[in-house]
């Protein structure tokens, strides 16, 4: 209805205060209920005019859309005096690449070749933990990961006494690990849907965390430094993340991949598009490996069992 939509209007210029419990009756968005979300101290529609002078950017486009936007802002800041702005991107997920050769990028990488960024500047700011319940008050801890000397200072900056906030320099280990946790999460969904019981659960569970904990021993020099966190981070994800509950509702038929990845009442999914870039990579030719029976030379995919 006008009414319904001119109090939108209304909020984005900041003129009511709209929460996220009535956005959510309207069909939006429940990630964060009874949140403030306006009206913000002041309201800036232009990129351009907000990340002009920013000193720290917070990103928390999906990996889909970060390659334009940072593009944008790189043309922006070049023509600015002074150092390029601290980044701490929120976005999971990764995009895959047939250039120079077959393989995926991170959303902390595109930031740094689409803005020209050092990769000193960037950093990733993730789980374990739920969001909501953050806002909520509840005690949660997380990971803020870069190579520069901002981290430590950065780490300082966003804890407070209900979140502890580790840091650690696996950017890139942190980044991809957190699109494989989604892809699991969506899994555990369709596990639980379509199987409903605790021991299908656990041994998926078990499964993909032995994958997880394979890849870390394979792609880091100091493991047990993430393994932890990375796991905790796959476990709440599981538990309570949009990407299980998304697995759970394709299962039962709910909805459907051709409703696209933004749900009404969830907003973004960031599951499906890295299941999609994990799912290009592995059936490229160029990752071949000889079949543990035949021997005959293969893409992973391929040698999945029928």
């Amino acid at each position: 209805s006008l009414e319904g939509y001119l109090k939108y209007v209304d909020a984005r210029c900041g003129n009511r205060e709209l929460v996220a419990d009535e956005v959510l009756r309207d069909g939006f968005s429940d990630s964060l209920p009874s949140t403030p979300l306006v009206p913000l101290p002041h309201v800036v529609t232009s990129l351009e005019e907000c990340a002009w002078d920013a000193h720290l950017v917070i990103n928390g486009l999906p990996s889909t859309d970060t390659k334009d936007v940072f593009a944008r802002l790189g043309n922006l800041w070049r023509e600015r005096r002074g150092a390029m702005p601290a980044v701490i991107s929120l976005s999971k997920g990764v995009e895959f690449k047939t250039l120079p050769h077959a393989h995926i990028i991170t959303p902390a990488t595109l930031i740094s070749l689409k803005a020209r960024v050092p990769m000193e500047r960037v950093f990733y700011f993730g789980g374990p933990n739920i969001a909501a319940e953050i806002f909520s008050g509840e005690y949660a801890n997380a990971r803020l990961c870069g190579r520069g000397e901002l981290r430590g200072p950065l780490c300082r900056f966003v804890s407070n006494p209900a979140l502890a906030v580790w840091e650690n320099d696996s950017i890139i280990m942190h980044e991809v690990m957190g699109g494989l946790k989604n892809i699991y999460a969506v899994g555990s969904g369709i596990v639980e849907a379509l199987c409903g019981s605790a021991t299908s659960s656990s041994v998926y569970f078990a499964h993909a965390l032995s994958e997880m904990g394979l890849i870390t021993r394979m792609c880091t020099e100091q493991p047990e430094a993430i393994t932890g966190p990375l796991l905790a981070d796959t476990y709440v994800t599981m538990l309570k993340g949009r990407n299980a509950w998304y697995g759970r509702e394709l299962a039962s038929g709910r909805i459907s991949r051709e409703m696209g990845d933004n749900v009404p009442g969830k907003g973004f999914i960031q599951g499906p598009s890295t299941v999609e870039a994990f799912y290009k990579l592995l059936s490229s030719d160029e990752l071949a490996l000889p079949h543990p029976r035949t021997g005959e030379m293969s893409n992973p995919i391929a040698q999945l069992p029928a």
